[in-house]
C-alpha cells in the first residue's frame, strides 16, 4: 500500500520480535545513553535522526507512542 501511493519503502530498521522482545541495539538519537522506546523504536528513531520523514511502527500496547515521546 506505501507503494500503490507512491511510497519509496528505504529499508527496515530495528524492532523487537512479536513487540515483547528484549531493546535491541537502537540508541535514542538526541541521547545515545538512553533508550528510544518500545518495540517500534528503530522507527522513531530513524524519524528522529533525520533519516526519513515518516516510518511504519505496530502499535502493541505502547510501542509506537513511546518511542514517539521518548525521541
Amino acid at each position: 500500500r506505501v507503494r500503490e501511493a507512491g511510497g519509496v519503502i528505504l529499508g527496515k530498521t530495528h524492532l523487537d520480535e512479536f513487540g515483547c522482545a528484549e531493546p535491541g541495539p537502537t540508541r535514542n538519537p538526541h541521547d545515545r545513553a538512553r533508550t528510544p522506546g518500545g518495540s517500534s523504536a528503530g522507527s522513531a528513531a530513524a524519524v528522529a535522526a533525520g533519516i526519513c520523514s515518516v516510518a511504519i511502527g505496530a502499535q502493541t500496547q505502547r510501542s509506537v507512542t513511546a518511542p514517539a515521546a521518548y525521541c
